[in-house]
């Protein structure tokens, strides 16, 4: 189970890196008429890293409400298993977190990096 979960946690870095590179080279020509017009590292880094962190919420809320949900069916199920308590679904979803925030770094520091000529001429 361990095995599978690190897998699953190594697919799921490497769709969300994919997505926000994807996401970063489709608006590179309005990152940088931003750029251009004076906007800052910071203004950059929230237009790029806001929509990340509300997709990332987003699933985060609904993995723990199915989960929870789920977590009622173990009665109808022929192997009991011990209650998990608050502290495991807490360290899951922290452990989520963390990694997909790591995962969204590197798109977001090359969103940074963008040029204002590179970004005209990239298309």
């Amino acid at each position: 189970m361990t095995a599978l979960g690190l897998m699953a946690l190594m697919l799921s870095v490497v769709s969300i890196c994919a997505l926000l590179s994807f996401m970063v080279t489709r608006r590179t020509r309005e990152i940088g008429i931003r750029v251009a017009l004076g906007a800052r590292g910071a203004q950059v880094l929230a237009t790029v890293a806001g929509r990340t962190v509300a997709l990332l919420m987003t699933g985060t809320v609904l993995g723990t409400i199915l989960g929870v949900m789920l977590a009622g069916f173990q009665s109808v199920m022929l192997i009991r298993m011990p209650d998990a308590g608050i502290a495991t679904p807490a360290t899951v979803v922290a452990v989520i977190a963390l990694v997909s925030l790591a995962a969204a770094w590197v798109p977001t520091r090359r969103a940074l990096a963008i040029r204002p000529s590179e970004a005209l001429a990239s298309e």
